[in-house]
């Protein structure tokens, strides 16, 4: 499954996370922490919508037993960024990749040489047939 959403379109952001949550539910084992994966989601999403200056590529696809999730966009590269909460505990931003690679199987993230970074996200949601296609 891919979408492509552009910066500051946050209401094609909401339907996107939502086809997502609902492909999720339908191939997850039941009783799948989908709240968690559907934040994880939710994040990735906003931060396209707020920080991209360009549209980015969204895909969902299964790797056997777990579902990745791919964000390829045109903002600022995220490397450098710190995955770690903020020291200010009001602060108001800051903690979403803190929060994605606390509740994700696992992420990477490789900056673009035409700017941007590609995020990969393995969300921890076992799929109930990891067999099928």
């Amino acid at each position: 499954m891919e979408w492509s959403l552009g910066p500051g379109d946050a209401g094609s952001a909401r339907t996107i996370r939502h086809l997502i949550t609902q492909a999720l539910r339908d191939a997850a084992v039941p009783g799948s922490d989908l709240d968690s994966a559907e934040l994880v989601v939710g994040e990735l999403l906003s931060n396209v919508v707020v920080h991209t200056s360009g549209p980015a590529r969204v895909c969902l696809s299964w790797d056997g037993r777990y579902p990745q999730l791919e964000v390829v966009d045109h903002g600022p590269g995220t490397e450098d960024l710190p995955w770690v909460l903020p020291q200010d505990p009001l602060a108001t931003g800051g903690r979403g990749l803190y929060l994605v690679a606390q509740l994700a199987r696992g992420v990477s993230v490789e900056a673009r040489p035409t700017g941007g970074a590609t995020i990969t996200v393995t969300l921890d949601v076992p799929r109930a047939d990891p067999h099928a296609l």
